[in-house]
């Protein structure tokens, strides 16, 4: 009788296991999800974009922007990449099929990141009036200000003349004042540039040095125009402020 009741006990021990084992197997099963990627402002479909769920998987779409990617459950989350188009974080939330859509680079999202004093922060997170302009070598300039010179809103840059070196004079949200100084702080890699030096020194009568044209335009990684900066540089950031940050 004892060996009877052993015997049904390490049945159900047995059974119940392998139960369990199975919802396990079950549970962290593949799954495979299939989808397209579009472009977000005429939803054609993209090929080459890289789709891939951390160190797990990773595919490319299609000529047609499809792809098909196997995950380890409905819970992860697709990383969708490409250098010509911003990076997408896809929750997939247990779905099988979706359908992505990317924004290229120069589209300037609430949630992109920009180079602040503080940091890269989120413009979701900033109170501040900032605008940013990337640079890039594909696209020749003569001079730092050629590169923000109408890119940019609220500001205003007018080239003193065709002059090499001369440079221009920037205005950020017009003229702040009669006598004093309208130019706007520039900061380069963290180093102040004193804004007399723009307006003040004239070495021959009608000429003026521009600082800036030390810095190769193909330089500048990043330009960012910080327009009510007095919160965080007091009176010299009265005038705007201008975060110039070269490649490393």
């Amino acid at each position: 009788m004892m060996k009877i009741k052993n015997t049904i006990t390490l049945f159900f021990i047995l059974f119940f296991g392998i139960t369990i084992a199975l919802q396990g197997q079950a549970k962290h099963q593949k799954v495979t999800v299939t989808g397209s990627v579009v472009d977000a402002t005429n939803d054609q479909p993209l090929a080459g974009i890289n789709v891939r769920v951390g160190n797990f998987s990773s595919v490319l779409t299609n000529e047609d922007g499809e792809f098909s990617i196997q995950v380890p459950d409905g819970r992860a989350t697709l990383v969708v990449t490409n250098p010509a188009y911003q990076d997408k974080e896809v929750a997939l939330k247990g779905r099988t099929a979706v359908t992505v859509k990317m924004h290229n680079n120069s589209f300037n999202s609430y949630y992109s990141e920009t180079d602040t004093p503080f940091g890269h922060q989120s413009n979701a997170s900033i109170v501040n009036a900032v605008a940013s302009k990337e640079g890039s070598i594909s696209t020749p300039k003569e001079s730092v200000a050629n590169i923000i010179n109408g890119e940019i809103s609220g500001m205003r840059t007018i080239m003193r003349s065709g002059a090499p070196g001369v440079g221009a004079n920037i205005f950020i949200r017009g003229y702040n004042s009669i006598n004093a100084s309208t130019q706007p702080l520039i900061i380069v890699d963290g180093m102040m540039l004193e804004t007399n030096t723009f307006s003040g020194n004239s070495i021959i009568n009608g000429y003026n040095y521009d600082p800036l044209s030390d810095i190769n335009p193909k330089d500048v990684a990043n330009i960012t125009v910080i327009k009510d900066a007095a919160s965080v540089y007091g009176s010299r950031g009265a005038n705007g402020v201008i975060l110039i940050e070269t490649n490393k």
